[in-house]
């Protein structure tokens, strides 16, 4: 994976396009393979026009899911209650429902707004590996949960975050 925190030089056009920004975040399309461990799966997968979501929905794809792609605006402690309270609903019907907090992360929407730019050069250098994660290093992690890996899995929220615990 990519190490953005590195010799990070930093531009980017309005508004954010991957294609645009030094270095280039990775979102899998080179990087991740997949394995076919999540053939006869379905999945709707949020935010899937760059970033995380991206990378999620490229993985997804390449580990044999059918996948549907959407855009769904929230707030952290909101997604988390939300999780908690849908895997408790729905665990009899054997959905599981888990979700992923990520750490600082290097999409398009940090030089274009998400992080202000004197702040770019140091982005992510406060977590413990000491650099902002690429958004493809999370997808394994969203393919491990809808896999039958974890199977036993519901109502969790998963941190990836360069070292830096979840609360």
């Amino acid at each position: 994976m990519g190490d953005a925190g590195s010799d990070q030089t930093v531009s980017a056009a309005d508004p954010g396009l991957a294609k645009d920004i030094n270095p280039k975040p990775d979102h899998g399309e080179q990087s991740y393979y997949g394995f076919g461990r999540l053939a006869s799966h379905r999945a709707v997968i949020t935010g899937a026009d760059s970033g995380i979501g991206r990378a999620v929905a490229i993985a997804f794809a390449r580990e044999g899911a059918d996948v549907v792609l959407n855009y769904l605006p929230s707030e952290e402690a909101a997604i988390t209650a939300y999780t908690h309270a849908l895997a408790k609903q729905v665990a009899s019907k054997g959905i599981r429902v888990n979700g992923v907090a990520p750490g600082p992360i290097w999409p398009p929407l940090q030089p274009s707004g998400g992080q202000p730019g004197e702040k770019l050069p140091d982005f992510g250098s406060e977590v413990s590996m000491g650099r902002p994660g690429q958004p493809a290093e999370l997808a394994p992690v969203y393919v491990l949960l809808a896999s039958q890996e974890s199977s036993f899995v519901t109502g969790e929220i998963y941190g990836v975050t360069g070292g830096n615990h979840l609360p």
